[in-house]
């Protein structure tokens, strides 16, 4: 097999990413070196990220490729994309532009077959690929088409319109899935086709008949499409069916991608979806493209991880050394995990202290006895706290090193029982919301509006004009050039505003600087400014733009209240609890994923009516799973929450367990892994 690189290439990327670090280890200057499609499993905090930005920056220096050929390099999430950009520095201008793709799955299908398909199906753009505003104009449409067919009594759109009312988390979760070349209705919600059933009296159902449900799903698949074709709206899912339908149309799409492609990365590969799979497999040929994909089963969270794990790593190589954690960490994650992991080699200069349970009989109580711990156990001769100050100095950046995390933060359908614990029954200002992008598909003129910190004055306007867009995107209001129709952009606003009354336009153009301004300097909701706004809305804008400003959907919009999306000062406030001069953050697991703490403080939460302890008893004191015969979906669903959370902290892991379920045999003094105290 030819090498991928040569000796002085490898020192050159170390001395970029490593610089008076010790040198990559064989096992990752073998994978460095590989240079046909591959596997690559990784424990946790292997440095396997850093190998992999190795191989791209050796990529870097030699652009371009024979044949102006390019590296596709796919992940999860923005934040993996940002990581790579700050890693590579000026390296990375080259990756990111033209032959190369650099992005998450859902981008990389967005741009390459979703919207093409969809522009070829429609002659537009979609204007939006996002689950929320599909989710609306769905809605919008399914009652503009049932109510336009139900005035015509017929028995079985009444008994429609009934059935999709009383369920409305089934218009939430409808999608398109594409089977034999043809559409079909499907439930994401249960990853299922939907079977209409029509409710008689008292608890029972029957099925409607055959040839009921065939005009049932022939309506819904029409006001699907009418959302595409009307709305040029489409939902996360539904660009993975326009995709597979481009794809079996289109079979020529395959060897158009190989051949742009000669490498194609995959990082966290342990968290593709079934539908991410099957479009990868669709496309990409590993007789033309060098296909690797980094991850590592026992990770699995981001995908439907009850289900069984969809990568199955084949011709591997492997990185079981950690550079996160010690020995005692180590230990404890041999055993709290899928299978037998000894394979799993702790860092031999880490000195990570034994690991903490704390036993609890109030849940309140566990996190003051969390941060009394981080005051009391000792690195050397510094405290754990200490410890995290010093690093805060030295980086600049504390991040919150010091976690608490759990599986479910607040109660919601799989916590049955008033004692199930979640996150929040250990800190009642938890808000899981808070961590979620500000990328909301506004549903009021105030959420445009608010006052965000950071923003600049020419930010407030560009909010402005993005409301008046929305304005018009909810009466489908389109902008014609003379030979085709599509939604507005701000050119295409600004360009129609001026032309129907320029005199209006220079008194607009006054205002929103007046505006924006004012917002910007305001603490909070400018209500004098909105109001002004408003009234420019309806009295002006809606008139030059001939659309009715009293249809309800605008006036819904000028006067909702606003979406609840918290400042920074909330986010510090809602979930950092603090006690003493310590802080300890608290976050979901699969907020923290990848995240190395000094300290982590791992709560038990209720998930399908059985807590952590239950479930994996067992493996918390060392002794391995074994798969039974039947299917264990919920504990292996555990063991890979639990591995994940727990493989987070350098120095420090505690558990918390509740006094009911706390068994002696995991006391250290009867041969277990743990150190045990009370709260």
């Amino acid at each position: 097999m030819t090498k991928f690189a040569k000796p002085e290439e490898i020192q050159s990327a170390h001395s970029i990413l490593l610089k008076n670090k010790p040198y990559f280890e064989q096992d990752k200057i073998d994978i460095i070196e590989c240079n046909e499609s591959r596997d690559v499993k990784a424990c946790p905090g292997s440095g396997k990220t850093t190998t992999l930005l190795a191989k791209l920056i050796i990529l870097a220096n030699r652009m371009p490729l024979p044949e102006n050929q390019g590296i596709c390099v796919l992940t999860h999430t923005n934040v993996a994309i940002d990581e790579i950009k700050n890693k590579l520095g000026h390296k990375a201008d080259m990756l990111f532009r033209y032959p190369n793709h650099f992005g998450t799955i859902q981008s990389f299908v967005d741009k390459f077959l979703a919207i093409p398909y969809f522009s070829s199906l429609y002659l537009k753009k979609p204007s939006q690929i996002s689950n929320d505003s599909y989710i609306k104009n769905l809605d919008r449409s399914f009652r503009m088409k049932l109510n336009s067919i139900k005035s015509t009594k017929n028995d079985l759109y009444k008994r429609m319109w009934n059935f999709f009312l009383s369920n409305d988390s089934l218009l939430r979760n409808v999608r398109l899935s594409i089977k034999d070349s043809e559409f079909q209705l499907i439930d994401i919600s249960t990853n299922s086709i939907i079977s209409f059933k029509k409710p008689k009296k008292g608890k029972t159902y029957t099925d409607w008949s055959s040839s009921e449900k065939d005009e049932m799903k022939k309506l819904m698949i029409d006001i699907v499409l009418n959302v595409y074709k009307y709305y040029s709206s489409i939902s996360y899912h539904d660009a993975y069916t326009l995709s597979t339908a481009y794809i079996i149309e289109n079979p020529k799409i395959k060897e158009s991608i190989s051949s742009r492609f000669k490498y194609l990365f995959i990082d966290e590969m342990q968290d593709t979806d079934r539908h991410q799979l099957d479009i990868i497999n669709s496309i990409f040929d590993s007789s033309k493209t060098i296909i690797q994909c980094f991850g590592d089963h026992h990770q699995a969270i981001f995908n439907k991880i009850k289900s069984e794990e969809l990568w199955k790593p084949s011709n591997t190589l492997e990185i079981n050394g950690s550079k996160r954690f010690g020995e005692n960490i180590a230990k404890v994650l041999r055993s709290v995990c899928l299978e037998k992991n000894d394979a799993l080699v702790a860092n031999p200069v880490i000195n990570s202290l034994f690991p903490t349970i704390i036993v609890f009989d109030n849940p309140l109580n566990v996190l003051p006895k969390f941060c009394e711990l981080l005051q009391i156990n000792k690195i050397d001769s510094k405290t754990i706290w200490d410890v995290a100050q010093e690093e805060k100095k030295s980086t600049g950046d504390f991040s919150h090193k010091i976690k608490a995390i759990g599986w479910v933060g607040s109660p919601n359908s799989l916590t049955r029982a008033a004692n199930d614990l979640t996150i929040k029954s250990y800190y009642n200002n938890f808000n899981a919301q808070i961590k979620k992008k500000d990328k909301v598909d506004y549903d009021s003129i105030k959420s445009f509006l608010r006052k965000q910190n950071g923003a600049k004055v020419k930010d407030y306007s560009n909010k402005i004009i993005e409301a008046l867009l929305h304005v018009l995107s909810t009466v489908n209001k389109k902008y014609s050039n003379g030979k085709s129709s599509r939604n507005f952009t701000k050119t295409s606003l600004l360009d129609y505003f001026s032309s129907k009354s320029i005199e209006e336009f220079n008194i607009f153009n006054s205002n929103i600087a007046r505006w924006a301004k004012s917002i910007h300097n305001s603490d909070g909701f400018c209500d004098v400014t909105i109001a002004e706004i408003k009234l420019f809305v309806t009295s002006k804008f809606c008139q030059i733009f001939e659309v009715d400003s009293t249809n309800q959907y605008i006036s819904k919009f000028l006067n909702d209240s606003p979406i609840n999306i918290p400042t920074d000062d909330e986010v510090k406030n809602n979930n950092v609890f603090e006690n003493n001069g310590i802080e300890v953050e608290v976050a979901t697991i699969h907020s923290v994923k990848g995240e190395t703490h000094i300290a982590t403080l791992y709560l038990e939460t209720s998930y399908q009516g059985e807590h952590e302890s239950q479930r994996i008893m067992e493996q918390l004191k060392g002794n391995y799973y074994i798969p039974p015969r039947k299917k264990d979906v919920y504990k292996k669903e555990t063991l890979k929450m639990t591995h994940v959370g727990m493989s987070q902290p350098k120095y420090f892991l505690c558990m918390a367990i509740h006094q009911d379920r706390f068994d002696d045999a995991l006391d250290i003094r009867n041969g277990g892994m743990w150190e045990i105290v009370n709260a």
